[in-house]
């Protein structure tokens, strides 16, 4: 993430478990602590300095705390919207066009890449419209008071609907208004519901068709 001009557009920093590095270097540019004094005079010791400071932040309520961490998180997230490499829309998502590197070796061409299970996110994605077709036909019948199923597994079949089925999509499709780079991972809370819708349906198809 490159920070805004307070940050004079450098890259943001990021941690190391690594604390002995010979090729790191810190160029402090600027340091405040709120704290003026003087012309001439400074603190006299770490202990005034530090009683100084206490005074000069006032503590939060965890209330506000908790607001300004939410909205320092949102913030820089709107910034992202530069072309990434490994970027994708979420209309490529449930047949996995494009994956994300999670890791590049710099000296050669291994690498960690998140591509999924091709059986399970193909699959998975063509669960949904089986089960709209499912319920249509359904509906369709017991419009012509045709019950194909009974009461109970109709209940069912409607609740995995109501859960699993909205639950994909509210997880889903409101990914498609964002204005940022969105990566494959964004889709991995939506893709365990149609994990979940996957054996549900076959399950119902094995009870209901080869009874």
């Amino acid at each position: 993430m490159e920070l805004p001009d307070w940050g004079f557009r450098q890259l943001e920093v990021c941690t190391d478990k690594s604390v002995k590095q010979t090729n790191t270097i810190w160029n402090v540019e600027e340091h405040q602590q709120n704290i003026t004094y003087p012309e001439g005079e400074g603190p006299k010791d770490v202990e005034k300095e530090t009683q100084q400071l206490e005074r000069a932040f006032k503590p939060m309520p965890f209330l506000s705390k908790l607001w300004e961490m939410q909205l320092k998180m949102i913030e820089p997230k709107k910034e992202l919207s530069n072309e990434h490499t490994f970027g994708s829309r979420p209309s490529w998502w449930p047949l996995m066009r494009r994956g994300v590197a999670y890791w590049i070796a710099k000296d050669n061409n291994a690498q960690i890449f998140c591509i999924g299970n091709p059986f399970v996110w193909w699959a998975t994605t063509l669960s949904i419209p089986i089960y709209f077709g499912l319920l249509a036909f359904y509906l369709l019948r017991r419009r012509r008071k045709v019950h194909d199923i009974s009461e109970g597994s109709w209940r069912q079949f409607v609740f995995v609907g109501e859960a699993v089925v909205l639950g994909y999509f509210l997880h889903f499709v409101t990914f498609f208004p964002v204005d940022r780079t969105l990566f494959i991972h964004h889709y991995l809370p939506a893709l365990i519901f149609k994990v979940i819708l996957l054996p549900v349906v076959l399950q119902h198809v094995h009870r209901e068709v080869f009874k």
